[in-house]
Formats: structure tokens, C-alpha cells, sequence
């Protein structure tokens, strides 16, 4: 401190004004002049890194950003969804094995980010998961964020369509449907992305054709399986069929003795479908229309005639695999699964350790509520005499000579004393309130006494006058 002014040393060079030579290399200057400083050259290194970097797009504006050790967390989090949601138009739910930012630390502010996302006041699941699918070796953490433990078929079916395993997908996004409620849009995107690969593996009589709007970069290598019960019941789930309640239909299920499947979209609602659509978003009712029609020609059925009119992709085509590479794709994707499962396990066994261990590591020490304890009876007494004795034994436990038992018994000695000393004083009050009442009835007493005397000495002069006045007479 130079006088009562607060100074700290920085490189020459950094503060325009108010710096003082501190030789050759450092110099000290008034802390606010400091932080104002360090505050502008922040912002100005900001601003050039994504003046610079905006030529290379999201991609390297965060790889500027990323680099930078004072860039505002704002800033990254949108930069870090932004190239997320890029990652997603391109892939889709079976993310990048290889981004152009596989070299950097990303999946710590993916997870942030998705956590942000999964528990804001505007909570979205569609958000949180299409961060995570930036890479794959976040997407895997997605189970990680507090309360999506019940999306694991989302998981399971994204990791299927990463795979080519097609039916194994097209199973889980239906379960997953059936099974939590997710908003309408994010369940059509979903389907979008399995519609495509779908028709490919299933070599419609008129040709393996997608519409241009649902091509993405899917596997190369497919395994189609069964999959026209999977994709008839996606096609139901999808339909947003009108129904009164949950209730309602549980229980005419149970009158009726038939195991009718409810469709989960989070969707209620009381009219016809038609009117329901209507109120759809334009992109929304798109999408719909795109995947019914996807989903039909796949199928089979039959499609309105303006959709042959529509942006097609040439014929498609996928490498057939072989009984004996089916089984081998199908086995190295479930000893993925148990591998996955058998990490998952061991992150939160590590996790609990590390919680056990910051809970006992990090358990305050019991002097420290002694010594509230004693500070407590320090403000509660009244007698500096009494509390010095206090205040010796509290130094005594502070330099590790005494215990905390030691510190509670002298607080509570102190507080007994305090209560004791408190008591004869109120004793020693109450005997000199009984002392002035006593003395106070004393002198009234008195008082009555001395008007009775001399009331009785008035009496003895008047009566000695009216026998003079007889005797005179």
C-alpha cells in the first residue's frame, strides 16, 4: 500500500496513467486503475479473436474462445451450443466421431452446457441431447445430468442408429415414445433421422428413394432386421390420435380385455387431428408431413400424388451384410452396451467415494462450533472478569493446546457464573425494592403518628380554653 491507497505490481506497459516505476520490468499502479485495465484488454482481445476467426465460422470463433483463459462463460456456452446444433443438422442423433475440434477440452463445456440447458427455467430435454450429441464421447455422459437417468432408450436408440443395427433403433425410439412424454417436434426430428436410413434397408418395390429434406449422413453398413412392425407403430405414435385421458382409456381397456398401447407424445388433446394440426408451427407441420409421407413409401402404403413431384434422391443403395457379420455387428454392440453400462457403474461408485470423502474431509472441525459456542456466551455475560478466563481457554484451543470439550465447559462455567451472577443481582434488586417499601411504610407510619399527636394536642388546648372561659364566667 502506498499510504491508504491499495496498489498491486503488473507488468510496464499494462496502465497508461497513475503507474509508478517499479524497475525496468514491473510497475504499480491503484488496484481500480488495474482492473480497468485488465478489464478493456479482455474485451479487446474478445472482440479481435472473433473479428478474426469469423471467417472460419462457429468452429473457429470457439476454438479462438477456448483458447483464451479470461473469455466470458456466456460467450462460451452459446458458441458450444451453437457448433451442437451444427454437429446435430449434420449427423443427426448418432453424433461426430471426428469433429474439427476433436483436439480440445470440449466435453466438459458440453456437459455444462447440456446441464444448463436440462435444468434452466426454459428445461428442454430436445436442447440437453442435442448438445450432448456433439461427439461421441459426450454423448455417453448424457445419463450423467441429474434426472435423465429415464432417457436411456434415447440413448440406446441413438446408439443403434450410430450402429446401422436399424430395428434395435426403430424399438427404442417407439419405446422411448410410449414411454416419456416429449414434445411433438423433437419426436417427428427423431423419427426424421431413422426414416431415411429405413427406407434404404428396405428396398421398396418402386426404389430406395428419400426425400432430399430427410437425407443425412447415415452408417454406411445396415442392418435392416424386421422392421415393418416398428415402423407401423411409429407411424401410430405419430399420428396424434385425440383422447379424453389416461384414466379414461385405462380403464376401457380394462372393460374391453384388450391391451391397447396409449400413445405418450405430450400432446392432449380434445378434437379431431385435423384441428389439432392446424395449430402446429409451419416447420412443424412440414416435418410431419415429410415423415408420414417417408414412413408410407417405405411401408408401402400409399402416398398423395403431389409427393411424386417432390425433391427426391437418386436410387440408394447399402452394402448387404453377410448372416456371419449381422451376428458379429449385433455382439460388438452388445459388449458395447455391457461396457458402457459396467463405465456407468464406475463413475457413480467413484462418484460416491468422492462424495463420502469430501463429506469427511470437508466436515467442519467441532472446535469451530465451540468456539461459536463461546463466542455466544461471550455476548450473553456481562462481567469482563468473568470472561477473560473464557477467552485464555479459547486462545489455548485455537493454538491446538486445549480441546473442544475444554472450550464447551468453560463457555458453560461461564454461563452458569453469568446465570448466578445474574441471579443475586436480581436477589439483591428485589431486597432493596422490600427495603424501600418497608422504609416507605415506616415513614408513613410516622407520619400518622405525628398528625395523631398533634391533632390530640389541638384537642388539649381547645378543651383547656372552654374551661377557662367556665371558670371565668
Amino acid at each position: 500500500k502506498l499510504g491508504a491507497l491499495s496498489c498491486v505490481a503488473v507488468p510496464a506497459g499494462r496502465v497508461a496513467l497513475h503507474a509508478l516505476p517499479l524497475g525496468e520490468a514491473w510497475e504499480a499502479a491503484p488496484t481500480a486503475h488495474v482492473l480497468t485495465a485488465v478489464r478493456a484488454h479482455v474485451l479487446s482481445a474478445i472482440a479481435g479473436v472473433i473479428s478474426h476467426s469469423s471467417e472460419a465460422g462457429v468452429c473457429g470463433s470457439l476454438r479462438a474462445v477456448l483458447a483464451l483463459p479470461f473469455a466470458p462463460v456466456r460467450l462460451k456456452r452459446s458458441l458450444v451450443e451453437k457448433h451442437a446444433m451444427e454437429v446435430w443438422h449434420t449427423y443427426g442423433p448418432q453424433g461426430a466421431e471426428i469433429s474439427e475440434l476433436s483436439d480440445l477440452p470440449l466435453v466438459p463445456e458440453l456437459l455444462v452446457a447440456a446441464s444448463d440447458a436440462y435444468h434452466g427455467k426454459a428445461s428442454s430435454i430436445e436442447r440437453a441431447f442435442k448438445i450432448m450429441s456433439a461427439e461421441w464421447a459426450s454423448q455417453h455422459l448424457f445419463l450423467e445430468i441429474r434426472g435423465a437417468q429415464r432417457h436411456e432408450r434415447l440413448l440406446h436408440f441413438a446408439a443403434c442408429l450410430r450402429s446401422g443395427v436399424l430395428d434395435d433403433a426403430a424399438w427404442a425410439l417407439v419405446d422411448y415414445l410410449e414411454a416419456v412424454e416429449v414434445p411433438p417436434a423433437f419426436a417427428l426430428e427423431l423419427a426424421s433421422y431413422l426414416v431415411g436410413p429405413c427406407t434404404v434397408a428396405l428396398q421398396p418395390d418402386e426404389g430406395s428413394y428419400v426425400l432430399e429434406a430427410l437425407m443425412w449422413e447415415w452408417p454406411a453398413q445396415l442392418l435392416p432386421g424386421d422392421l415393418r412392425e416398428p415402423l407401423q407403430r411409429l407411424s401410430e405414435d405419430l399420428s396424434v390420435k385425440p383422447h379424453t385421458s389416461k384414466m379414461s382409456c385405462e380403464r376401457s381397456c380394462e372393460r374391453s380385455g384388450d391391451k391397447k398401447r396409449l400413445p405418450r407424445l405430450n400432446v392432449q388433446v380434445e378434437d379431431e387431428p385435423e384441428t389439432w394440426r392446424s395449430r402446429m408451427s409451419d416447420d412443424v407441420q412440414e416435418l410431419y408431413e415429410l415423415v408420414h409421407a417417408q414412413l408410407s413409401y417405405s411401408l408401402g402404403w400409399d402416398i398423395s400424388e403431389h409427393w411424386w413431384s417432390a425433391a427426391w434422391s437418386a436410387e440408394l443403395t447399402h452394402e448387404a451384410l453377410t448372416s456371419a457379420a449381422a451376428e458379429q455387428l449385433r455382439a460388438s454392440m452388445a459388449r458395447a452396451q455391457a461396457d458402457e453400462l459396467l463405465l456407468r457403474k464406475r463413475r457413480r461408485w467413484a462418484a460416491g467415494r468422492i462424495c463420502r470423502w469430501a463429506a469427511r474431509s470437508c466436515r467442519p472441525d467441532p472446535l469451530w462450533p465451540a468456539v461459536c459456542r463461546a463466542a455466544a456466551a461471550l455476548r450473553a455475560t456481562a462481567s469482563p472478569a468473568q470472561a477473560e478466563s473464557l477467552v485464555s481457554v479459547v486462545r489455548s484451543a485455537l493454538e491446538g493446546l486445549e480441546g473442544s470439550a475444554k472450550v464447551e465447559a468453560a463457555a458453560l462455567e461461564l454461563l452458569a457464573l453469568d446465570r448466578e451472577t445474574r441471579r443475586r443481582q436480581e436477589a439483591a434488586s428485589e431486597q432493596r425494592e422490600i427495603e424501600r417499601t418497608r422504609a416507605a411504610r415506616e415513614r408513613a407510619d410516622e407520619l400518622r403518628r405525628l398528625r395523631g399527636l398533634r391533632r390530640q394536642a389541638a384537642l388539649e388546648r381547645k378543651a383547656q380554653r372552654v374551661r377557662g372561659r367556665l371558670f371565668e364566667s
